[in-house]
C-alpha cells in the first residue's frame, strides 16, 4: 500500500491521545486508504493486535449497527481487556455515531474515522465530540502522488511532464483509477460511478430530494462554470432561460447539499482593503475534475476554469485557507494563508497576449505588503516583473518552486 506521507505526519502528534482522528472528504479520495494505512502501523505491533476493532460501513457485514448504543456495545464486546483501537469507515452512516464515540474515548479508546458528510462534525450529536476530535481534510491525488500511484499500478502515461499534467488536468485524482488499465472508456465509467454514489447517494437520499432532474442542473451549471461567481439569483435566472423554474431558495438548498457531499467547494470573496468578506460573492469549484469530466467531458474551452480548480485543490491539500481576493476593481485569484503566512496568486492558461500579462501582473501589484505573490501559468518562461514570481505551473504542482 501507498504512503500517503503527508497525511500520516498529520496524523502522527495525536496518535493514542484521546481525541477522535477523523478524515473528511469526497467520496473515494482516499480516506479508507489512509484508515487502512493507520491500521496496518498498529497490527505490525504485537501488542495491539487483539485490541483493534475495524467496521466499514459501506459493508454489509454490520447491518445491526444501527445506532450509538449498538455501536458502543459492540465495541465494547470485541476487546476483552483494556481499551480498543476503533477504525470505523464511513461513520455518517451509524446515526449519532458522535456520542458512541464520546463514550469509548472516556473509557481510553484510540479512534479514527472517516466521513463524506462535510456535517457530520457539525450537527447537533456532535457537541458530543467537542473538543475531542481533529479533523482531517483530505484532497484527492497531488500532482506528484498521481504520478506515484501510475507508476505503482503500471498506468501508461505520455511522456512529459506537460503532457502527463494534462492527463490528469482531465481525469481527476481518485486514487481508485490507477487500478483499471487505462483507456478513455473504463475510466469515464469509473468516474460515472462515481458521481453516481455521491449525487445519487450521498446527495439526494441524505437530503430526500425529489427534483433530482432541478438538482443535476444546478450542478452542471457549476461545473460549467468553474472559477466564476455565482449566485443562487444567478442560477435560477438561467434555469429559468431554459424552461426550468427553480427558486432562489431551492438553488441555494441544492448547492448546500452538493457542498455537504464534497461535490463542490466553495470560495469567498476578501476585500484586501477593507479586511472583510464579502458576503454571496462566491465561486465554487469541482471537489475532483475527474467529476466534471464524467458530466460534461473534457472541454479546452473550459480550460481557465479548470486551472484553477487544479490550484484551489493544491492549495488546500497544503494546508491553507483560500479566499478570492479584490483590491478596488482587480481580483486575485487566490489569497492562500496559514498562521503567520500569506500567499497572494494569479491563475492562467497562457499570458502570450500583452493584455493578459498586464491583467494577471497588474492585480498582484496593487497589493502593497511583502508576502510573495505569483503567478501560474503553462508558459514554460514568462518575465519577472516588480518582484512578482513567474512559475510554470506543472512544476509548481510538483513543488518545484
Amino acid at each position: 500500500m501507498i504512503q500517503r506521507e503527508p497525511y500520516i505526519s498529520l496524523i502522527e502528534p495525536f496518535v493514542g491521545k484521546p481525541l477522535a482522528k477523523v478524515f473528511t472528504g469526497l467520496r473515494r479520495v482516499g480516506k479508507s486508504g489512509l484508515l487502512a494505512l493507520q491500521r496496518e502501523n498498529f497490527q505490525a505491533q504485537a501488542q495491539n493486535r487483539d485490541r483493534i476493532v475495524s467496521i466499514d460501513m459501506e459493508s454489509l457485514d454490520f447491518p445491526f449497527l444501527d445506532s450509538d448504543q449498538a455501536l458502543y456495545q459492540y465495541c465494547q464486546k470485541q476487546v476483552s481487556t483494556g481499551p480498543g483501537i476503533l477504525f470505523l469507515d464511513e461513520a455518517q452512516e451509524i446515526p449519532a455515531w458522535q456520542k458512541a464515540v464520546a463514550a469509548l474515548l472516556q473509557k481510553g479508546w484510540d479512534v479514527y474515522a472517516t466521513g463524506s458528510n462535510a456535517h457530520m462534525l457539525s450537527s447537533d450529536h456532535a457537541t458530543h465530540l467537542a473538543g475531542r476530535h481533529i479533523e482531517i481534510s483530505v484532497q484527492g491525488l497531488s500532482f506528484p502522488e498521481f504520478l506515484e500511484f501510475a507508476q505503482h499500478y503500471n498506468t501508461i502515461l505520455p511522456a512529459g511532464l506537460e503532457e502527463r499534467f494534462w492527463h490528469y488536468l482531465r481525469w481527476g485524482s481518485f486514487p481508485g483509477i490507477h487500478q483499471i488499465a487505462f483507456a478513455e472508456q473504463p475510466w469515464r465509467q469509473y468516474l460515472d460511478a462515481i458521481q453516481n454514489t455521491v449525487v445519487l447517494r450521498d446527495v439526494v437520499a441524505r437530503f430526500q430530494i425529489r427534483n433530482i432532474r432541478l438538482l443535476e442542473d444546478v450542478y452542471t451549471f457549476l461545473l460549467d462554470n468553474l472559477g466564476q461567481f455565482s449566485t443562487a439569483k444567478n442560477i435560477s435566472d438561467f434555469l429559468k432561460n431554459q424552461r426550468s423554474t427553480a427558486s432562489q431558495e431551492t438553488v441555494h438548498e441544492y448547492i448546500g447539499a452538493l457542498e455537504s457531499a464534497f461535490a463542490l467547494q466553495k470560495v469567498r470573496r476578501y476585500d484586501l482593503k477593507g479586511k472583510r468578506i464579502l458576503e454571496r460573492s462566491e465561486k465554487y469549484f469541482a471537489g475532483d475534475l475527474g467529476l466534471r469530466t464524467a458530466r460534461r467531458g473534457f472541454q479546452t474551452t473550459a480550460i481557465s476554469g479548470m486551472l484553477e480548480n487544479i490550484v484551489f485543490l493544491e492549495l488546500r491539500r497544503r494546508g491553507f485557507q483560500v479566499h478570492v481576493g479584490k483590491i478596488g476593481e482587480r481580483e486575485v485569484d487566490f489569497v492562500a494563508e496559514k498562521p503567520g503566512e500569506i500567499e497572494y496568486f494569479q491563475v492562467a492558461y497562457q499570458l502570450g497576449e500583452p493584455a493578459t500579462l498586464e491583467r494577471e501582473y497588474s492585480s498582484l501589484e496593487q497589493i502593497r505588503d511583502n508576502y510573495p505573490k505569483t503567478v501560474l501559468s503553462l508558459d514554460r518562461i514568462s518575465p519577472q516583473r516588480g518582484g512578482i514570481q513567474h512559475v510554470f505551473l506543472p512544476q509548481w504542482l510538483m513543488g518545484e518552486a
